[in-house]
């Protein structure tokens, strides 16, 4: 009853580039401010920020959480939060791992994609 709520945090949710081209996931996110001992509290400019998450959907094979410990934003601004960083991570991780187990996609992939552009 579950699976397909997390299946949408990665297709329309918090996680939405976790999802990858080929293969269903499924997860959730999680972020948190650092304690910074400098100033007693928690920081505003430090997180860690984490994606567990499952694929393929249907019939899970695998389980991976990634976490990252003061991810760095690409630009100013940028929001951290595990829906950004960390479940990025996983999507590269999961086409690598079902494509290295010689697993077939559950998803038809879109016309401007391919399974050549997945480095393995």
């Amino acid at each position: 009853k579950i699976k397909p709520i997390l299946k949408l945090v990665v297709e329309d949710g918090t996680a939405k580039s976790g999802k990858s081209d080929f293969f269903t996931i499924g997860g959730k996110t999680g972020t948190a401010q650092k304690y910074d001992p400098a100033i007693k509290a928690l920081s505003n400019s430090k997180w860690y920020t984490w994606f567990a998450g499952f694929f393929p959907v249907e019939k899970p094979l695998f389980t991976v959480v990634v976490f990252a410990n003061e991810p760095k934003p690409k630009f100013p601004g940028e929001h951290i939060g595990g829906g950004g960083v960390s479940a990025t991570v996983l999507k590269n991780l999961v086409d690598r791992i079902m494509f290295y187990y010689k697993q077939k996609p559950d998803k038809v992939p879109t016309s401007d994609n391919s399974l050549s552009s997945v480095q393995r």
